[in-house]
């Protein structure tokens, strides 16, 4: 019988009200990323340095963004992985995977062997965001052409990370190892969650 949490996460209003808690967070970080960087953009103090700052700072560093394309790239893939996430049925999930994988991508580049002088921006965590969207994808879906699809953005996004490609209009540092410890968080998550429900059901009375 389904324990009394998995009962709850099926309750639509419960559901509802999760989703519309989570999106208006959600909002709250683009409008933070918007106002971060048209105030803090241009002062090298804001950013992340991995090899001083605390890992809090990791964190706050990565609602600003270098100019406007940077931005923009950032909040349309952030509303595209809402999208995808709404069709999931999985928005309450989006914010503890973003702050995980932001997270994850400032312990990285603390503990890199040569680390990078700094650092900003969302895109590091988006790609831990993606994996883990793709990743449930696979896990949710049938077999067929959406399945097929959703490998082969994987293995698109695995490669860029590998190769360090680099979409040609942002005209700034791209920061590639950020992009990996995303990568490598969004999969850590996939893993650990499934794990993480069966142990509150196991601990919740039924």
């Amino acid at each position: 019988m389904e324990c009394g949490i998995g009962k709850l996460c099926h309750l639509p209003a419960i559901r509802r009200y999760g989703d519309a808690v989570v999106s208006a967070v959600l909002g709250a970080i683009c409008l933070l990323m918007i106002l971060g960087t048209l105030f803090a953009s241009g002062d090298a103090a804001w950013f992340y340095h991995p090899t001083s700052d605390p890992l809090w700072r990791g964190l706050a560093a990565q609602l600003i963004h270098l100019d406007l394309a940077h931005l923009l790239a950032n909040l349309a893939l952030l509303l595209a992985l809402w999208l995808v996430a709404r069709c999931l049925g999985l928005i309450t999930w989006l914010l503890p995977v973003l702050l995980f994988c932001a997270m994850m991508v400032s312990v990285g580049l603390r503990f890199e062997h040569v680390p990078l002088a700094w650092y900003a921006g969302l895109s590091g965590a988006l790609y831990g965001l993606a994996a883990w969207l793709l990743l449930e994808y696979v896990r949710l879906a049938s077999p067929g052409i959406g399945l097929l699809c959703a490998y082969l953005a994987f293995l698109s996004m695995a490669l860029k990370i590998v190769l360090g490609a680099s979409p040609a209009f942002l005209a700034i540092p791209v920061a590639h190892s950020a992009h990996l410890y995303g990568f490598i968080a969004g999969i850590m998550y996939t893993l650990v969650l499934p794990a993480t429900r069966d142990y509150l059901r196991c601990r919740m009375p039924v």
